[in-house]
């Protein structure tokens, strides 16, 4: 009798870790860029709002306010001071 694992026990589990590996790094290569996308969205929209909250709080003085919502956010995030400046225009045209 031998103590502890037969050969072809260990030969299966290290082809089972394997396989798990390569399940796990072909999962990884898979999500990395939807992943990474999504990421640099929510940073668009949070610096969106944030600029937003800023124009706000400036423009406050003069009665003047943009709304503050996921379209707007958005907007701000991803064209910058451009979009903010259309924003306020459209604001000011409504």
């Amino acid at each position: 009798m031998q103590n502890g694992i037969q050969m072809s026990s260990a030969v299966a589990y290290a082809i089972i870790i394997t396989l798990v590996l390569l399940l796990f790094y072909i999962l990884i290569k898979i999500f990395k860029l939807p992943v990474k996308l999504i990421s640099l969205t929510a940073f668009n929209l949070l610096i969106g709002g944030c600029a937003l909250f800023a124009a706000n709080y400036i423009f406050s003085i003069f009665g003047f306010s943009i709304g503050v919502n996921i379209v707007t956010a958005a907007v701000t995030g991803f064209l910058g001071i451009p979009g903010l400046i259309t924003l306020a225009a459209l604001n000011f045209l409504i």
